[in-house]
């Protein structure tokens, strides 16, 4: 089952969260408010950044 994500629109008066984690070979970032998505991302690193430091990535 494939489910849509519907995105909310920001309250720039209330509080944003934004939310990050990363692996070896990808990231993932969220930018919420109240629980609800606002904006999310997510990449796969190339072969020559998965050899970076998890601090340098």
């Amino acid at each position: 089952v494939i489910k849509k994500h519907v995105l909310a629109l920001p309250d720039f008066a209330k509080v944003l969260q934004a939310d990050c984690d990363a692996s070896r070979t990808t990231i993932g970032a969220m930018l919420s408010q109240e629980g609800r998505a606002i904006a999310y991302f997510s990449m796969k690193w190339n072969e020559a950044k998965q050899e970076y430091s998890a601090y340098d990535k």
